[in-house]
């Protein structure tokens, strides 16, 4: 059983870049590989949910209130299937001790999937900018249903996913991953260096900011030992971003930063319209809800799976280029919040510290940020890419608290085998 549990995770996680493989049953939705493999790995590992009851029980919780704040107002045939496909990729991350040698499964499954995505996309990015319409066009019969973006001077990779921000979002979880599970060796850095410049070359402005901002927050951490020290160059760190975004017409631009110029645009004017809009201005919609329906909807929201018909009625009007106007919001928390007010977005915060807080010991500021950053950029709840990604994160940061400890309580022994004079202290293995 452990040995088929290790390679249905290893094919979970090498999967995890490639949903246009799948079967599509809703816009970017589909029954692909990864789904198909992380289903029977947790039908595999079933009896594990209830190895942790904290994990469980916050969980249970976030289904709860979702389900609340329908109760009532909207028949159960407009959230339930959404609310099943939700726990279905969720499930996963509950699981408790699944094993060592099946985290290690993930992290080499995703590594795999990690090399072949970088090989793709670099293939994609030559035949662009040489023009070999051939190479893209069996790319697209390969992976069908996605799409390229081009506000540079080349169509924009997307690899095996819909479309470059998917992408982005994919490699920066692969910087931190990387980061966090191999030891900070030459070959390590380099790779590092690899997924950056995969995040460069993509030209979503989402995945650069979100890798920067824990590379930054890393920075800090290191430089700032004390946790209160740390929090305030963090809060530093985001008042100068946005105070960058206010003022950044008077500051040169150039590719990247024009495009930062466009979000700061945007968040001057309100505007919805375009990805920079929809996701820098993703509250507003929250905002006016709340505005317009009372404290009632302050609390419960529009009711889970239940804002895209008031998302078209209010925001309609703004055309297809507008998330809000195509009934979607780009942003997580934004999109908890609209449809289960208050409750629910406390629910869900819950769940992601009580699931993450104990294995990030550490780590928590820059994985904090990191997370923060990932749900501002990326909005699909129910899709597996979010849920497997932080499952892959979750196992390789469980992986290194596990051998810290290790290392930790080898110290010791040999610190008291020396005291006791029967060998004396040797160097410590690194963990890190």
């Amino acid at each position: 059983m452990k040995k088929i549990s290790e390679v249905l995770a290893f094919l979970t996680a090498a999967f995890i870049p490639f949903p246009t493989l799948g079967y599509p049953i809703a816009n970017d939705l589909t029954i692909s590989p990864a789904l198909v493999c992380g289903s029977a790995f947790l039908l595999l590992n079933f009896l594990h949910l209830f190895d942790r009851r904290d994990y469980l029980v916050s969980a249970v919780g976030v289904a709860a209130c979702f389900i609340v704040s329908n109760i009532g107002r909207n028949p159960a045939d407009t959230y339930m299937l959404s609310l099943i496909a939700l726990f279905a990729v969720l499930a996963p991350l509950i699981l408790g001790d699944i094993g060592n040698s099946v985290r290690r499964a993930l992290i080499w499954g995703f590594m795999t999937g990690l090399v072949i995505t970088m090989v793709i996309s670099f293939v994609e990015l030559m035949a662009s900018l040489l023009s070999i319409d051939d190479v893209l066009n069996l790319l697209d019969t390969i992976f069908p249903d996605g799409r390229r973006g081009n506000p540079s001077p080349y169509l924009r990779p997307k690899a095996g996913f819909f479309e470059p921000s998917h992408l982005a979002v994919y490699l920066a979880y692969a910087f931190v991953i990387v980061d966090v599970a191999f030891r900070k060796t030459q070959r390590s850095n380099v790779f590092k260096a690899l997924i950056g410049v995969c995040i460069l070359y993509v030209g979503s402005l989402a995945g650069f900011l979100i890798a920067t901002f824990y590379v930054a927050a890393q920075g800090v951490s290191g430089i700032f030992k004390s946790k209160r020290n740390a929090f305030i160059a963090f809060m530093l760190l985001i008042l100068s971003f946005a105070a960058v975004l206010i003022y950044w017409n008077d500051i040169v631009s150039s590719t990247y930063f024009e495009r930062l110029g466009i979000v700061s645009d945007a968040f001057s004017s309100g505007d919805l319209v375009g990805s920079e809009g929809s996701r820098i201005n993703a509250f507003r919609p929250v905002f006016d809800y709340w505005s317009e329906n009372g404290w009632t909807e302050f609390f419960l929201g529009t009711g889970y799976a239940n804002y895209s018909d008031w998302l078209i009625t209010r925001y309609g009007g703004l055309g297809t280029f507008s998330s809000a106007g195509r009934g979607d919001i780009d942003n997580i928390f934004a999109a908890v919040m609209l449809s289960t007010g208050l409750f629910g977005i406390l629910s869900y915060l819950t769940f992601l510290v009580v699931r993450l807080y104990s294995v990030s010991k550490g780590r928590r500021i820059p994985i904090v940020l990191f997370l923060v950053a990932v749900h501002f950029a990326y909005g699909h709840m129910i899709s597996y890419l979010g849920w497997y990604l932080l499952l892959v994160l979750a196992s390789a940061l469980e992986l290194r608290q596990n051998a810290e400890v290790a290392a930790s309580r080898l110290v010791i022994g040999r610190r008291e085998v020396g005291s006791s004079g029967m060998a004396g202290p040797r160097r410590p293995v690194s963990a890190s």
